[in-house]
């Protein structure tokens, strides 16, 4: 009878060890998924820093001392076609 009882017992048991071992690998899995994340977060945000500015994004940051004039820009877009 006691040894019913034993297999019972043990038979509770594996099922939650089964699924923390499972739950345990995962979460390790998604840790290393985030670190490798943020290692390539940081290198592209230093290739953008060291990266020269020129071209439009030069003309745009010049261009935003001075009051935008939106309506003038919509007819711009309007007569290239551009729409939203």
């Amino acid at each position: 009878m006691w040894g019913i009882l034993a297999r019972l017992k043990v038979i509770h048991i594996i099922l939650p060890v089964v699924a923390l071992v499972l739950v345990g690998a995962w979460n390790i899995a998604q840790l290393r998924t985030i670190s490798s994340l943020e290692k390539s977060t940081a290198t592209l945000r230093e290739k953008i820093e060291a990266a020269p500015v020129s071209g439009r994004l030069g003309g745009a940051a010049k261009a935003s001392k001075s009051p935008i004039h939106w309506r003038q820009l919509a007819g711009e877009q309007n007569r290239r076609g551009i729409r939203r």
